[in-house]
C-alpha cells in the first residue's frame, strides 16, 4: 500500500509567528484523530510538521538569521557543509525531499498565504 506524504514547515522567519500557532493547531488536532476523538476524521497517509525551522530569527525578533543575516525563504536547498544556517535549511530540505505534498506557513503583513505544491 502506498502511503503519501504530507509535510508542513513554518518559522522560516523569526517574525512569523502565525505559523507556528497553526503548526501547534494542527498537531492537536492531528493526535486527537489518530487517538480516534475527532469522528469522520482518519489519517492515510504520513504527516511530518516542521513547526518552527529558525529558531534564533524567532529569539531575536527578526526574519534573519542572527549570526550571518540569511534568509530562510532564500537559502534552499542549502548546504551540508556550509555556514550552520545553510545546513539546517538542507536538513528540513532532506527531509521533505520526497514528500508528496508540501504546505509552507508563510505570513507577510498579517496575513496568512499557506503555499501547497505537488
Amino acid at each position: 500500500m502506498l502511503r503519501e506524504t504530507l509535510s508542513i514547515v513554518g518559522g522560516l522567519q523569526g517574525d512569523q509567528l502565525n505559523g507556528l500557532y497553526i503548526a501547534s493547531q494542527l498537531s492537536r488536532f492531528l493526535q486527537a484523530v489518530e487517538e480516534g476523538r475527532e469522528d469522520g476524521y482518519k489519517i492515510s497517509g504520513k504527516i511530518q510538521i516542521f513547526p518552527l525551522a529558525n529558531m534564533p530569527a524567532l529569539e531575536n525578533g527578526t526574519r534573519f538569521w542572527g549570526l550571518d543575516n540569511l534568509d530562510f525563504d532564500l537559502a534552499f536547498p542549502g548546504s551540508s557543509v556550509c555556514d550552520a544556517s545553510e545546513r539546517l535549511c538542507n536538513a528540513i530540505y532532506s527531509h521533505t525531499a520526497n514528500s508528496d505534498f508540501g504546505v509552507l506557513l508563510h505570513n507577510d503583513f498579517y496575513a496568512q498565504y499557506p503555499h501547497v505544491q505537488h
